[in-house]
């Protein structure tokens, strides 16, 4: 009875910190981004607003301060982009869809 309690314990702990780990502690903000659609993430107090249209992502911080806009033309798939303080990794390329994941930038 004793082994099963220590093992149950154990799988609680592996559990609890499995999920602080991915949840609390990944630095990444996954998105998709919908053909003419629009994904917002939030970076340092910052909001970005990412669109694709055809084969082009863009790129802007919705801010009244700010008003760059950028555009990655041909995003391919498993490169890393670094724009105005995050890094944008394009995670999947699809038709209609961007994956991406971004962080602040170290």
């Amino acid at each position: 009875m004793k082994g099963k309690i220590f093992i149950a314990s154990v799988l609680v702990v592996v559990v609890l910190v499995s999920v602080y780990w991915f949840y609390f502690r990944n630095p990444y903000s996954n998105i998709v981004v919908g053909e003419m659609q629009t994904a917002t993430v939030n970076v340092n107090g910052v909001e970005y607003v990412f669109s694709k249209e055809g084969n082009v992502l863009g790129i802007f911080p919705y801010d009244e301060s700010h008003y760059p806009r950028n555009a990655i033309y041909s995003p391919q798939e498993g490169q890393t982009y670094q724009w105005l303080g995050i890094e944008i990794t394009i995670a999947e390329v699809h038709v209609d869809r961007f994956g991406l994941s971004i962080k602040a930038k170290d």
